[in-house]
């Protein structure tokens, strides 16, 4: 019911470029919250247009970055920590199966927001998307769909930061319980 509820909620929708249209091809970060933003973060002052998903927005605002777009996909209500404090300035991109504490949050701050839906095997799922939104690919966490949706508003000059799937964060994580362990696999011989 909560990809309905958020579809109901919210109007906007994120909406692919036309094939049709010119890319843009000036340079764009793409930003995940790895352990290795904490050494390369100042290299975002370059770029006209910063895509970010998870703890980079927070840990970019308080650096005084403000990222163009931060795209959310995980259902779990302590995002709303990691995402902080909306931006006015930021164009926020949420699935529509985010947590509804995360999309009162945005609503409550009168942000800009467009919804997408998330393209997986659940039939249940998909009788609540309306009729003519587009479902997005691009595997099971944020970073990889982030990519993708910077790819389909017409962003052809991709540059990754913090996409690090270590298990590692760049600052310190909301959810301890989850994190405080070593993510580290060990095989035996």
């Amino acid at each position: 019911d909560i990809v309905a509820q958020n579809s109901a909620r919210f109007p906007g929708r994120f909406i692919p470029v036309d094939e049709e249209l010119p890319t843009h091809p000036e340079p764009v970060a793409i930003v995940g919250y790895g352990a290795s933003l904490k050494d390369t973060w100042e290299e975002l002052l370059e770029y006209p247009v910063i895509f970010t998903c998870s703890g980079a927005h927070h840990f970019l605002l308080m650096r005084g970055i403000v990222p163009t777009y931060h795209a959310e996909s995980d259902p779990q209500a302590h995002k709303v920590h990691m995402l902080g404090v909306p931006h006015p300035q930021v164009t926020y991109l949420p699935a529509s199966i985010c947590h509804p504490s995360y999309m009162n949050l945005l609503e409550d701050a009168g942000v800009k927001v467009l919804l997408w839906h998330l393209f997986l095997q659940d039939e249940n799922m998909y009788r609540q998307v309306p009729t003519g939104d587009h479902l997005i690919p691009g595997g099971t966490i944020i970073g990889p769909r982030m990519m993708r949706l910077a790819r389909l508003l017409g962003y052809t000059n991709l540059h990754m930061y913090g996409i690090d799937g270590s298990g590692e964060h760049a600052d310190e994580h909301p959810n301890k319980k989850l994190y405080a362990h070593n993510r580290t696999v060990h095989y035996k011989d």
